[in-house]
C-alpha cells in the first residue's frame, strides 16, 4: 500500500496498491482517515457484495432512512443514479446538490461516508466539493467565534425532501407534516471536538442547518447567514474529483459537501447537457463507534 498527498493542498490523501476485499490494513486505512480527513482509494473493482463487506470491515454500515434510495439487492447501498436498468429507476436522481453533512438531520448522524462511482459521464469531469470546517474554525474571527460558544443548530432535512410518487394527492402542508412526524429536527452543537483528534471544527451546512436553537427566526437566520457566508469562501473549498475504480472516503465531522456539476475548466456551453449525462454512484455510511462529540472553547 502507497499513500500520498491528493494534491498539494492539506486534506486529502491518495492510496495505491489497497486491496478492499482483504481485511488487512482496515486499522491503518482508519488511522490515515482521522489524519487526513479524505481518503481516496485507486483502482478498485469491487462487486456490490464486496462493497458492502468492505464497508462491514470499516465499522456498523447503516441503510439510509428512504427506501427508495436503497440498492434493490443491497439495501446496505445507497444509489444516486439517473439510469434505469429494465425499464426502473435505481435509486434517485440529482441527490446531493447542495452543501450538506450527511444525516446531520439524525439525533445520532452517521460520521463515515463510503463512495463508489459506477458510471461516470464522458463529456464532464464530475467532482465532490468539500467544505473543511476545521480550518474555517481556526480562521474564524474571535468575535464571530464567541457568538457561537454553548450554541446549538437546529437540523432537519424537511426542505431537501424529494416528493415520491405515493406523495401525489398530498399539498405541500401535509407532506412537511409527515415528514416532521417521521424524523422531527434535532439540534446539534454549533463547534464539535472530533473524538479521536480532539480538532475543533463548526457542524453546520446549508443543506441541512435551518435555526438556531433559543433564537427568533429571523434573528437565528442572521446568524446562520453569517456563519455560512464565511465558511463557504473558495480558500476553505476542497474539489475531488471521480475517476474509474475510485472509492472515496471520508469523515463527515470534518465537512459540509456537495456534488458538483462541473468541474473547473468543463466547457459552459455543454453544462446542460453534461449535468444528464450517465451517472450512478454507490454509497454507504457507517459508523465508528464514535460519538459525534461535544462543544468547543471560546
Amino acid at each position: 500500500m502507497f499513500a500520498s498527498k491528493y494534491s498539494d493542498k492539506d486534506v486529502g490523501i491518495m492510496v495505491q496498491g489497497f486491496d478492499a476485499k482483504r481485511p488487512a490494513a482496515v486499522d491503518q486505512l482508519k488511522e490515515l482517515l482521522y489524519a487526513h480527513k479524505i481518503v481516496v482509494l485507486k483502482d478498485q473493482t469491487l462487486s456490490e457484495q464486496q462493497f458492502c463487506e468492505f464497508s462491514q470491515r470499516l465499522g456498523e454500515p447503516v441503510p439510509y432512512l428512504q427506501q427508495n434510495y436503497h440498492h434493490p439487492q443491497y439495501p446496505l447501498i445507497f444509489v444516486s443514479s439517473n439510469v434505469q436498468k429494465e425499464g426502473q429507476q435505481i435509486g434517485v436522481a440529482r441527490t446531493g446538490g447542495y452543501w450538506h453533512s450527511d444525516t446531520s438531520f439524525m439525533e445520532q448522524p452517521v460520521p463515515l461516508t463510503l463512495l463508489y462511482p459506477q458510471i461516470i459521464p464522458k463529456h464532464s469531469r464530475r467532482t465532490t466539493l468539500f467544505i473543511d470546517m476545521q480550518k474555517a474554525f481556526d480562521a474564524m474571527p474571535q468575535e464571530m467565534r464567541r457568538k457561537l460558544v454553548s450554541r446549538r443548530f437546529i437540523h432537519s432535512g424537511k426542505w431537501r425532501y424529494k416528493v415520491r410518487t405515493e406523495d401525489v394527492g398530498f399539498d405541500i402542508n401535509e407532506i412537511l407534516q409527515r415528514i416532521q412526524k417521521s424524523r422531527p429536527a434535532v439540534t446539534h452543537p454549533a463547534v464539535i471536538t472530533h473524538p479521536v483528534t480532539g480538532a475543533q471544527m463548526l457542524y453546520v451546512s446549508h443543506g441541512f442547518t435551518v435555526g438556531v436553537q433559543g433564537l427568533g427566526t429571523d434573528e437565528g437566520q442572521a446568524l446562520l447567514d453569517e456563519v455560512l457566508a464565511f465558511v463557504e469562501q473558495p480558500c476553505f473549498v476542497h474539489e475531488f474529483q471521480w475517476a474509474p475504480g475510485d472509492i472515496i472516503l471520508w469523515d463527515n465531522r470534518f465537512f459540509a459537501h456537495k456534488a458538483g456539476r462541473l468541474a473547473a475548466g468543463d466547457d459552459p456551453h455543454v453544462a446542460e447537457a453534461a449535468i444528464e449525462e450517465d451517472t450512478l454512484v454507490y454509497r454507504i455510511i457507517i459508523r465508528d463507534g464514535h460519538a459525534l462529540s461535544g462543544q468547543a472553547a471560546a
